[in-house]
């Protein structure tokens, strides 16, 4: 019995010492009309291409997995001219839509990211004729 309590508390400190793992997806949305590779710099590392994008409304996709004992961070992301931060921590969502143009900074949640193409499919310009009376 004190060799099974002693084999647990190991496995618990064990546990305690690797700590746990975040896993992220990011989704980066080119607004742009210009085809751009996508980087993402991770602290201490350098850059790591995630894909290219063709311009209005294509998008990019990874995933990864960071240690929580190594939050809070700032990932760094670039396509093209244009770049921004990512900022990470415990109360971050875990996926994240970035948009690359001109107008919007900062990652947004699944809420908001749904909300805003909600809005933006029910503001579209309908092509209007000319009317004869």
């Amino acid at each position: 019995m004190r060799t099974l309590n002693m084999a647990v508390l190991a496995a618990l400190g064990l546990a305690m010492l690797t700590g746990c793992e975040e896993k992220y997806q990011l989704t980066f949305v080119n607004g742009t009309q210009d085809q751009r590779s996508v980087e993402l710099v991770m602290p201490g590392g350098g850059p790591m291409m995630i894909g290219t994008v063709d311009g209005m409304g294509d998008k990019a996709r990874t995933s990864f997995k960071i240690d929580s004992g190594d939050l809070p961070m700032t990932l760094k992301w670039r396509a093209g001219d244009l770049d921004g931060l990512i900022p990470l921590d415990s109360k971050t969502a875990h996926e994240l839509w970035i948009h690359i143009d001109r107008y919007r900074t900062g990652p947004v949640d699944r809420k908001t990211e749904i909300n805003t193409h909600e809005k933006s499919e029910s503001t579209e310009k309908v092509h209007q004729g000319t009317v004869v009376q």
